[in-house]
């Protein structure tokens, strides 16, 4: 794994024999599979011990991590490339990722909750509305002889980039 919440990850574990039964200490293998597949194209590939503990809220692809804030997503797309850009010239780190997805749309929707209130339209109710349309929910599972089908619902796809779409979104009450 190594891209957090990317879309098209994966975690691989493998679990090394004892290490008397084995020559190469954990970091020296990785470094053996780092130098086999570290190559491969249009893949990233970031490795790391498993640990017995983890600190901190987040996990991660890498061994030690930093979390860069800032008060709005435009800072964070000027700052996130540049600090990245830096990092990957010191010759001390290896494997280095973001989490950054600065592919996604973002749409920045305001409740008049007095209107809300008065209509009887909970927040909850909003909340469930917006994700039946723009989110993945599974409602319901399809079984078959040798498959199951998950069933997903969400907005029409030529509605996904077109923020008007908001504008034919109705809250039940």
């Amino acid at each position: 794994g190594g891209g957090g919440g990317a879309v098209h990850s994966a975690q691989l574990f493998v679990l090394l024999k004892p290490i008397d039964q084995r020559k190469d200490s954990a970091t020296e293998v990785i470094g053996q599979i780092r130098h086999t597949l570290g190559d491969m194209p249009g893949t990233k590939l970031f490795l790391q011990a498993a640990q017995d503990i983890t600190v901190g809220g987040r996990q991660s692809g890498a061994q030690y991590q930093y979390t860069l804030t800032a008060d709005d997503q435009q800072s964070l797309d000027e700052w996130v490339p540049k600090v990245v850009a830096v990092l990957h010239t010191l010759p001390q780190l290896t494997d280095l990722n973001t989490d950054q997805q600065d592919n996604s749309l973002l749409a920045n929707v305001q409740i008049n909750r007095d209107t809300a209130a008065r209509l009887g339209v909970g927040m909850s109710a909003v909340d469930q509305t917006l994700y039946d349309a723009f989110g993945q929910r599974q409602v319901s599972t399809l079984y078959r002889a040798a498959n199951q089908y998950h069933v997903v619902m969400e907005i029409a796809p030529e509605y996904w980039n077109d923020p008007t779409a908001l504008k034919s979104i109705y809250v039940p009450t």
